[in-house]
């Protein structure tokens, strides 16, 4: 591995070294979520594996637990749904990485059983339909009453 960074000599100020974004004052709700990372993950008490996805939104990380046996298949597929895709049933071979940058509607809630309010992804869904015109933009289209003699329905 080479390391090829340039050492740079920065000029901050008290602003930029502020956060930007963190997680107490993050609100549970529905998101537009990037998926900025698949880890391996091992349970070794239930002799299970799966993957953690990491999803990025408003710049921090959240992520989401999908086991690969037992009864976990159908969190995986939800994940697989939300970028297009799905299991079927049969073999089949799945290289979670090729997901990586699409984005995705993440569910971001508390765990309950966090004493700290930590926050997870609870569920990944695909982007829901957004208006293509603004709110504006939509009432452009909107005729104004008038009078034309015309009655309006």
């Amino acid at each position: 591995m080479s390391n090829t960074a340039t050492p740079r000599t920065l000029e901050l100020t008290e602003e930029d070294l502020k956060p930007r974004f963190d997680y107490a004052s993050f609100e549970d709700g529905e998101y537009v979520g990037t998926l900025v990372d698949v880890e391996d993950i091992d349970a070794k008490k239930t002799d299970n594996y799966g993957w953690k996805w990491v999803f990025q939104v408003e710049g921090l990380n959240f992520g989401i637990v999908t086991w690969l046996k037992g009864g976990g298949l159908w969190k995986v597929n939800e994940v697989l749904n939300a970028f297009g895709s799905s299991l079927e049933e049969g073999t089949s071979r799945i290289d979670p990485t090729r997901f990586v940058g699409m984005e995705a509607t993440v569910i971001i809630a508390t765990d309950p059983s966090s004493d700290q309010g930590y926050k997870n992804v609870a569920r990944v869904l695909p982007i829901a339909e957004r208006p293509i015109f603004t709110e504006e933009e939509t009432a452009a289209f909107i005729d104004e009453p008038s009078d034309t003699g015309l009655t309006e329905l």
